[in-house]
């Protein structure tokens, strides 16, 4: 029984009810005690937190601005004519749209107007350009490696760790999205090769 095997079952499975999980417990009970990896993985995955995802293209923006950010800039979406950002410092969700004039909105697109003299972080900077090397397996066949408390990490090629949520988040809506990373201390870049959305997502310490 390996350790890792059961921690990817549970990521990769339907969060139990919690009646489902009392039943396993149960019939963990009657077996004295003997519990199959899939058992584990079904009781590990009901302990799970859960994960936001989005349901439109707008909601999937603002699932990666900032929440309460002292940089308050940072919790509105932001525009530059061309496209539409939105971060919270630890990940970047890019929407291509030009149909909004430069500068701050709400989650339901609204104009704040009170946002004079505040200046938007250079995205760009850390877009990564050069060095890409293509992830050609998709996140289910990832390892997965628990690094805090309810935090856990997708290991890619070079040790690079990167967000198990944040990439889950970023690919909920993507009908085709590609993997890129360059090494461990630079971020990830994920684009939808449909939409050509993109996200860009910094590295975990692993």
């Amino acid at each position: 029984m390996n350790k890792d095997d059961i921690l990817r079952q549970a990521h990769n499975v339907k969060k139990p009810t919690k009646a489902y999980a009392f039943q396993v417990v149960k019939d963990i009970i009657n077996r004295d005690g003997v519990a199959s990896e899939r058992d584990l993985a079904d009781l590990y995955a009901y302990f799970l937190p859960k994960v936001t995802k989005a349901k439109n293209w707008w909601q999937w923006l603002a699932l990666a601005r900032g929440q309460k950010d002292v940089r308050y800039y940072l919790n509105y979406i932001h525009s530059d004519g061309k496209r539409l950002l939105a971060t919270d410092g630890y990940r970047v969700h890019v929407m291509l749209s030009s149909e909004y004039p430069s500068g701050y909105y709400t989650d339901e697109m609204v104009r704040v107007d009170d946002m004079d003299g505040t200046q938007y972080p250079d995205i760009d900077s850390v877009i990564p350009v050069s060095g890409l090397s293509r992830v050609d397996t998709d996140p289910g066949q990832w390892p997965i490696q628990q690094i805090g408390h309810k935090v856990y990490a997708y290991v890619l090629p070079g040790d690079t760790g990167v967000n198990k949520q944040y990439v889950d988040q970023a690919i909920s809506l993507m009908e085709r999205p590609v993997f890129y990373v360059t090494n461990k201390t630079s971020p990830m870049l994920i684009r939808d090769e449909v939409s050509n959305h993109f996200a860009v997502i910094m590295p975990l310490k692993l």
